[in-house]
């Protein structure tokens, strides 16, 4: 769980993320805007219902993100419902977030998840 207390908008946070890969121009097609990010490695802590770590931080891949989700690549199935996100932006700032997982395939290659309104997020 962050120690932070963060007070950063879920769309300030959004739009900040989304201008560190406003350079991906191609198709879209799903509802909301995705935008492709360039294969930036993160640490995900799975987490309980309460927030609170479940078992052991592991590396994967931001793939991309829109204003309600993102998306990571992972080698394994996830079995937790709420993952917390951190990882250095190519610009240099930290960001951390925390999502509801909502689609994880078997081989785990790809997850996705929405941003939880009610959770810390930030970039610093």
């Amino acid at each position: 769980m962050p120690t932070q207390n963060f007070e950063r908008s879920m769309q300030e946070f959004v739009a900040e993320l989304q201008q560190e890969f406003s350079h991906y121009r191609g198709p879209e097609c799903r509802e909301q805007e995705r935008i492709e990010a360039p294969p930036i490695p993160v640490i995900v802590q799975p987490l309980d219902q309460q927030m609170e770590p479940q078992g052991k931080p592991f590396s994967a891949v931001l793939r991309n993100i829109s204003p309600s989700g993102i998306g990571l690549s992972f080698g394994e199935h996830v079995e937790a419902e709420y993952v917390e996100i951190q990882g250095v932006l190519p610009s240099g700032k930290v960001f951390t977030t925390i999502i509801q997982v909502r689609h994880c395939t078997p081989t785990g290659v790809m997850i996705g998840g929405n941003f939880l309104e009610s959770q810390p997020h930030d970039i610093v």
